[in-house]
């Protein structure tokens, strides 16, 4: 069943993510630059490692399971 179609949109994105990392967006909606702004940004494997070990340090990001999958059209 098709829910709805990308296609006509100029730059379609879509962000799945596991709990923890969706309360941590939750959390900083408001901040500058946004939070997904920031997830944007995190585009290796790499960088993922880096950004959940340095949130969970500042105690900012929940230590749970951390899974992210962005398509940025």
């Amino acid at each position: 069943t098709v829910v709805g179609e990308i296609g006509p949109l100029a730059a379609p994105s879509l962000l799945c993510v596991s709990d923890a990392l969706g309360r941590w967006i939750i959390a900083h909606r408001d901040d500058q630059p946004s939070p997904v702004a920031a997830l944007r940004e995190v585009t290796t494997r790499r960088r993922f490692v880096r950004f959940v070990a340095s949130e969970r340090a500042a105690g900012r990001l929940q230590r749970d399971d951390t899974t992210m999958l962005g398509y940025w059209g």
